[in-house]
């Protein structure tokens, strides 16, 4: 059974792996990268 840190962990981990997966692919079609503001915000948003 997982801990209640390690469960966090692993959200965390998922959350920067989903991040960079999707500045990827952002910048491999064209896209300007986004300021640390609006990466913050989205780490915010996905950490709720």
């Amino acid at each position: 059974m997982e801990t209640p840190k390690r469960k966090m962990l692993m959200l965390v981990a998922a959350s920067v792996v989903i991040a960079a997966v999707a500045l990827g692919a952002w910048l491999f079609f064209g896209g300007d990268a986004p300021s640390e503001v609006d990466l913050e915000a989205t780490a915010a948003a996905v950490q709720g």
